[in-house]
């Protein structure tokens, strides 16, 4: 059988979603959290009682696989360059991510403010 959405086996005749959670969870190879997220159902909240796991079924395995391929290549490209570029590009990343988290906490940033206040801070180091 093919692995079904929790939401579905509950809809089958395969028994409670809550029995097939806990085989699901408790099966070998199963990677456990200690994350609890906060359950809503249609708006309402319904508590934090099921933790979070992982089925590494092959698909993810496969992904995982080409993710550490990808980041070995990224390391030896990233040794090759010079180190003014490496630090051009590091603070090029951290810039993004400055106004990627300001745009989402409603924060207008321009590249002026970033860079007045990275030296700065240079100053007072």
């Amino acid at each position: 059988m093919a692995y079904k959405p929790l939401k579905k086996v509950e809809h089958m005749k395969y028994g409670s979603s809550d029995e097939e959670y806990e085989k699901r969870r408790t099966s070998y190879g199963t990677i456990n959290t200690e994350m609890y997220p906060y359950l809503m159902d249609r708006g309402v909240m319904k508590g934090k009682k099921y933790p979070l796991f992982v089925v590494p079924l092959l698909e993810i395995q496969v992904l995982m696989q080409e993710i550490q391929d990808k980041s070995k290549t990224i390391q030896m490209l990233a040794d090759s360059l010079p180190n003014v570029a490496k630090e051009q590009f590091y603070r090029e990343q951290l810039y993004k991510a400055v106004v990627n988290t300001n745009e989402i906490e409603g924060i207008r940033t321009t590249r002026k403010t970033n860079y007045i206040k990275s030296t700065e801070k240079t100053k007072k180091d």
